[in-house]
C-alpha cells in the first residue's frame, strides 16, 4: 500500500511540475516611457510579454510591431492575491526605468534580475516604483 501511495504522489508531483513549466503568462501593455530590460533599452510603445519558452523562467518581451525582442531568464514570484489582469512593475531612478516584475492574471509572476547598471543607480538614489497596467 505504501508503495502505491508513493507512486501516486510521484506521478502527481511530476504532473504538477510539468504543468508549472508549461504555464505561461501573456500580457500586452502600452509603456509610455523608454525602459531597460537586461542590458537593452527599449523605446516607449506597445509590448507583448510572454513568460514561456524553451527553458523554465524564460521571458520574451517583444514590440507589438514585431521589430524588436528581448529574451531573458526571470525568477518566479507568487502572490496570495489573485489578479484578474496583468501588470508590469518598473523601478525608476530619476528618468531611467528598469523592468522589474511581470504579473499576469492569477497569482504567478516573474522577477527580472537586477543589473549592475541598476545597482549602480540604486546606490545614488532611492527607487520609485511605477506600475503599468497590462492587458491580457
Amino acid at each position: 500500500m505504501k508503495t502505491n501511495l508513493l507512486g501516486i504522489f510521484t506521478v502527481a508531483a511530476l504532473t504538477a511540475s510539468a504543468a508549472f513549466a508549461q504555464s505561461s503568462t501573456r500580457v500586452q501593455a502600452n509603456v509610455p516611457f523608454d525602459f531597460i530590460v537586461g542590458n537593452r533599452t527599449l523605446p516607449a510603445g506597445e509590448y507583448k510579454v510572454m513568460s514561456q519558452g524553451p527553458a523554465p523562467g524564460t521571458v520574451m518581451i517583444q514590440a507589438a510591431d514585431g521589430k524588436g525582442a528581448v529574451i531573458l531568464l526571470a525568477l518566479p514570484l507568487y502572490s496570495v492575491v489573485e489578479r484578474h489582469g496583468g501588470k508590469l512593475v518598473f523601478h525608476r531612478y530619476s528618468d531611467t526605468y528598469f523592468l522589474s516584475e511581470i504579473w499576469g492574471p492569477g497569482n504567478e509572476g516573474r522577477r527580472i534580475r537586477t543589473t549592475s547598471r541598476e545597482r549602480e543607480l540604486a546606490t545614488k538614489a532611492a527607487p520609485g516604483n511605477t506600475t503599468v497596467a497590462a492587458l491580457r
